[in-house]
């Protein structure tokens, strides 16, 4: 007899919970490769003193994805999401304070280089060393706090500088530099929300052409099937044209479509670990299994494996992209195709953790055939209920 029959397939919730945390590390994790390697050019740059809270902020969520990498890969994704949000504004507002900012922080550095060598070079009477002390705890106050603050009061802070190198006021240094510094917080703060502002949109821009490549990698991996790659890619195309969209709800967006890129990967994982337990499970059974192809089934693609014994007996699998396979054993002699399917579907369950659910009949001849009962160019033809 012959038997063609269609079954929705899952994996255990267990490897399918292993395989959704092998993927989400493994994504996350070249996400916080990428942003170590950003963050430590930002530190080549000065970026900690120019922005000092946003370079603290990077610094923490870093740490936090390094450890949850192992124990939590869903949590370290999430914080992974939030660094891109803002990683790329980091990037340009230090861009900006560099841009501003950095020549002038430059030479006070070379004034503060060149008094401190002067300084210890020369010999100095009791005056001029208390002098001297408050001058080092000067340059110390300044290079500890934030380089944006520290320009923005320089006027000010020359002023202390002058009272010290005339040796007339060199009481309370630190608390005095601190007060100046602190007084000018608002000013820093204010500017840097401009800079955020002007910089808001190219930051998204960056994050989508971001995305894209990520996606067009995954697509050269084969994690993720061509058809719907060109999906994901036309959601991004129309997020980058829709000008109008505020950040936050484009930021949004950017996070679905990278959830179903995930998905979608762990969804094409799913189906190559099916055919492959599939492909051993008939092989074990002693059918002689031929290479996965892909075929067009029904309007879409199914990977197709094709199986046969030197008696003729034959196995051929669709396994398609809903989540579906649909099988064929024929030319068979008696009811030895049923004990075939009974031991296959066993097999897949109890060995290779493959549910099988919603079983349906598709065809059943109780005599052997010779003809070719599969159309092999794309999928099972169906001739009964």
């Amino acid at each position: 007899m012959s038997r063609e029959i269609s079954y929705r397939y899952e994996l255990e919730r267990q490897r399918r919970q292993q395989i959704f945390n092998e993927r989400v590390r493994s994504r996350t994790m070249e996400f916080y490769e990428r942003y170590t390697r950003q963050y430590e050019d930002m530190i080549a740059r000065g970026f900690r003193r120019l922005i000092p809270s946003e370079m603290s902020r990077l610094e923490g969520d870093l740490s936090a994805i390094r450890s949850l990498l192992d124990s939590n890969p869903a949590e370290a994704r999430e914080i992974s999401r939030e660094v891109g949000g803002y990683i790329r504004e980091m990037f340009r507002l230090g861009n900006a304070a560099e841009r501003e900012f950095r020549s002038r922080e430059l030479q006070r550095e070379r004034e503060e280089r060149e008094t401190l060598r002067r300084i210890e070079r020369e010999q100095r009477e009791e005056s001029m060393r208390v002098r001297d002390e408050a001058l080092r705890e000067y340059y110390a106050v300044l290079n500890e706090n934030d380089a944006v603050c520290v320009q923005l009061a320089m006027s000010e802070l020359e002023r202390v500088k002058a009272e010290i190198e005339s040796g007339n006021n060199t009481e309370g240094i630190r608390q005095r530099l601190e007060h100046v510094i602190a007084s000018y917080s608002s000013q820093a703060e204010k500017w840097r929300e401009q800079q955020r502002q002007a910089v808001s949109h190219s930051a998204v821009e960056d994050r989508i052409a971001e995305a894209e490549s990520d996606i067009a990698s995954m697509t050269a991996r084969n994690d993720v099937a061509r058809d719907e790659a060109e999906k994901l890619l036309e959601r991004l195309h129309s997020l980058r044209a829709n000008r109008s969209m505020k950040r936050e709800d484009a930021l949004k967006e950017l996070d679905g479509i990278e959830s179903d890129a995930l998905n979608a990967a762990i969804s094409e994982e799913t189906r190559r670990e099916a055919v492959k337990s599939i492909y051993l499970t008939l092989k074990a059974q002693g059918f002689d299994v031929s290479s996965p192809v892909i075929v067009e089934t029904d309007g879409g693609k199914s990977v197709k494996l094709t199986a046969s014994r030197p008696s003729g007996k034959r196995a051929i699998c669709l396994v398609d992209e809903s989540g579906k396979i649909r099988y064929r054993f024929d030319k068979y002699e008696g009811m030895s195709c049923v004990s075939d399917i009974e031991q296959f579907n066993a097999t897949l369950q109890s060995v290779y953790s493959v549910k099988l659910s919603d079983e349906r009949v598709l065809w059943e001849n109780p005599i052997r055939i010779n003809s070719d009962a599969v159309n092999v160019g794309g999928g099972v033809s169906r001739h009964g209920a």
